[in-house]
């Protein structure tokens, strides 16, 4: 099951984290991980910018968190997306693993993609 948060005002009360987050790495919280991609977020002006945080166990018992966001007013990457896995520890949430993803414009594949867009 999916859990939808719409943390805009949450997330931007929290101070910026370094980015990237990387394994191994122990966070406060999971609204953490959103906190940069919400900071700078335009909300208004040209485009269609949107931002979305899912926030999900998966099987292994740990938390998945994609952070997307999407609209950019770029000619070739369309939108970005950071995957997490974590774990909560005595110590706070530990980052299991990190992928940072985009979606393109251009080209043959429009799917969210590690490769570079052309």
């Amino acid at each position: 099951m999916v859990i939808r948060f719409s943390l805009f005002l949450i997330a931007l009360t929290l101070p910026a984290a370094a980015q990237p987050f990387e394994p191994g790495q122990i966070i406060a919280s999971p609204l953490t991980l959103a906190a940069p991609a919400l900071e700078n977020f335009e909300y208004f002006g040209e485009g269609h910018r949107s931002a979305t945080i899912n926030v999900a166990p998966n099987d292994a018992g740990v938390l998945e968190i994609n952070v997307e966001q999407d609209g950019f007013l770029d000619d070739s990457v369309a939108g970005a997306r950071s995957v997490y896995t974590i774990e909560h520890t005595a110590d706070g949430w530990r980052i299991l693993s990190a992928r940072q993803e985009q979606r393109c414009h251009r080209g043959d594949n429009r799917d969210w993609t590690t490769d570079l867009c052309p």
